[in-house]
């Protein structure tokens, strides 16, 4: 108590240096003795701890031109019968420190009070008295008990911020009267909370005054959010979490958009359907704390800069609910582009316990990322992989501007059939991954990145064509990761970087025959890969060449155009067998003789029709050079 009591003596003595009026004091009190009519009027405020003072300084006044404050009054009243009846405005705050008034019936004539009212650490029971009043600068209410909001039908404007902190059943049930706050709105550390009222609010800030609305940490004593219920826009931003008991979010049914951040991560939530009219938000941020959801969809959201699906695993590692899901499915059905689209796990420290979003993400609308769509998990040492992202669906989805990442996910095949430009495309460390299949991507300006998948086996790039500025880098090495059984790069003639290829376990590279310019390493290294005829169309190598493959067959002509493409270079080393040379004619005709001894008679005579058309081939084509000449 004697902690509060400092700091309710701090705020008000901070209180009164805001006004530019001196508070009320025997020596210029305005009721004095002999004072003009019109004194009566305008009178000062002041810090008050007994009624008697209150009644001898603004008793009979219109007008307080500065603060009034009533601390550490215990008198069982409601203010009636001080003659306060007559005041109707109040120049600075109204603040009721650590009081135990019954009501502020006695404050029945005040329409306008320009600064905050508080009311802390009261034992106020509601705001009946305060019928008339229209306007106040702001409302801060902490550490009340059994306190309603009730009791301002006329207001329709708070010019500040509101604040309700650390109250014990508090009913916030303000005036459906009240259509602006020019400030934000902070709910938070409530136990036992009714959150009502608000009715009237359809706009929280504007466009060049951006604001806040946090619900956080309370404990609500009904499941349902009944509050502001006409609300449409929030200018700002926009936080409902660890509200505990929270089921629903009913009074946000006209909720159509937030200009900024819309974070939402309460434990017993079982639903967003109530957010059915949300349209638009800057970002949209969905955490592991929605641990009673199943599933998310959004009707009508059509505009989003940055979706945000981060489960963080805040408290699934304490429940004692099994393996049950996070989040089964997750769907945005009309959402055609945002800038950049995250799901995946972070910040957790532990191993999970249960799958943290064990179904899929649809998004069958969505046409363009402006930014990176990254699918992403946490690494864990087995057996602790858990589901985390068993689909993803956008078959409409056609442009990633900046980065497609897909690591340490579940997910089992990632399909992408419109995808057309993708800036950097990384594939790290995926567990069941098994195809990937992009039948219309062409272009990478920062390359290619794949390695360390568990059963990766397809990649499957039909039309690519080249590389901007970045690595085509696929290595298999690590241990676990599977063999590539199909490897597809279209027609990929220039690599603007390295191209780097380790234990894909291919056996061959027919798939690079376009390949032309490799503006950096060209640096393949596998045991398994047995022919590398498909570099043949190599021309040009600006960094080092170095082949490591020792089954593999290289033939001459292959051998010698890799030489003279990579003939700048520092590093030169191929390691792979020679390719075996054709038999000449003097030894066809030695085997042919070892044929015929032996009784190869048909065999023979098959070798000597090969021969005999071979002489008039030759005879046929120096004839006609020896015409040629000739002429």
């Amino acid at each position: 108590m004697s902690q509060i009591a400092g700091s309710l003596g701090a705020l008000v003595r901070r209180l009164a240096a805001q006004d530019e009026c001196h508070a009320y004091s025997e020596s210029n009190m305005c009721r004095a003795p002999g004072a003009e009519p019109e004194c009566g009027v305008n009178c000062a405020g002041g810090e008050f701890r007994d009624l008697a003072a209150l009644q001898r300084a603004l008793g009979g006044c219109r007008v307080a031109t500065s603060t009034v404050a009533l601390t550490h009054i215990h008198a069982t009243s409601n203010l009636s019968g001080l003659g306060l009846e007559s005041l109707q405005e109040i120049r600075g705050h109204l603040a009721l420190l650590n009081t135990s008034l019954t009501g502020l019936q006695g404050l029945a004539g005040l329409r306008t009070l320009q600064g905050t009212l508080y009311v802390l650490a009261s034992s106020l029971p509601s705001l009946a008295g305060l019928a008339e009043l229209t306007s106040m600068g702001g409302l801060q209410v902490a550490d009340t008990h059994d306190l309603s909001l009730a009791g301002t039908p006329a207001l329709t404007a708070v010019r500040g911020s509101i604040g309700l902190l650390r109250c014990q059943r508090l009913d916030t049930a303000l005036s459906a009267t009240l259509q602006a706050i020019d400030g934000n709105v902070t709910i938070h550390g409530n136990t036992e909370l009714k959150l009502t009222g608000f009715a009237g609010l359809a706009t929280l800030g504007s466009a060049a005054s951006l604001r806040e609305l946090n619900v956080t940490g309370n404990h609500l004593a009904h499941p349902e959010w009944l509050a502001f219920a006409s609300l449409d826009t929030v200018y700002g931003w926009m936080r409902i979490t660890d509200n505990a008991n929270l089921e629903r979010l009913a009074g946000l049914r006209n909720l159509s958009r937030v200009t900024k951040a819309l974070e939402i991560g309460c434990a017993n939530l079982t639903t967003l359907e109530d957010l059915s009219s949300l349209r638009r938000a800057d970002v949209l941020h969905l955490d592991s704390r929605n641990t009673a959801l199943a599933t998310v969809r959004l009707p009508q959201l059509t505009s989003v800069s940055s979706l945000n699906l981060a489960f963080d695993q805040a408290s699934a590692d304490n429940d004692n609910q099994g393996d049950r899901l996070v989040l089964d499915r997750v769907e945005f059905p009309v959402l055609e582009e945002v800038h950049d689209l995250y799901v995946g796990v972070s910040r957790a420290t532990t191993p999970p316990t249960r799958g943290l979003l064990a179904g899929g993400v649809d998004f069958p609308a969505l046409t363009t990322v402006e930014g990176d769509l990254r699918l992403v998990g946490q690494s864990y040492p087995a057996p602790h992989t858990v589901p985390m992202l068993r689909s993803f669906s956008a078959p409409l989805l056609s442009l990633a501007a900046a980065e497609l990442r897909v690591q340490h996910t579940t997910l089992g095949v990632l399909d992408l059939p419109s995808l057309k430009l993708i800036n950097r495309f990384q594939l790290h460390n995926t567990y069941n991954l098994s195809r990937v299949t992009l039948p219309l991507w062409q272009d990478s300006i920062q390359g290619v990145e794949v390695y360390n998948n568990s059963r990766l086996s397809i990649l499957d790039f039909p039309l690519f064509q080249r590389i901007g500025a970045g690595p085509f880098h696929i290595d298999c090495s690590a241990p676990g990761s599977a063999a590539l059984s199909w490897l597809d790069v279209g027609t990929m003639n220039t690599v603007e970087g390295h191209v780097i290829l380790t234990h894909t376990r291919l056996p061959n590279l027919s798939n690079f025959s376009f390949l032309t310019k490799v503006a950096g390493d060209l640096d393949i290294a596998d045991d398994m890969l047995l022919n590398l005829d498909g570099l043949a169309a190599v021309t040009e190598i600006a960094g080092s060449l170095s082949i490591a493959c020792p089954a593999a067959v290289i033939c001459g002509t292959v051998k010698l155009s890799l030489q003279e493409a990579a003939n700048t270079v520092k590093k030169f080393e191929v390691q792979a067998t020679s390719c075996p040379r054709p038999p000449r004619r003097r030894e066809r005709r030695r085997r042919r003789r070892v044929e015929e001894e032996e009784g190869g008679e048909e065999e023979g005579v098959e070798e000597k029709e090969v021969d005999r058309k071979e002489e008039k081939l030759k005879k046929n084509g120096a004839w006609q050079l020896r015409s040629k000449l000739m002429r």
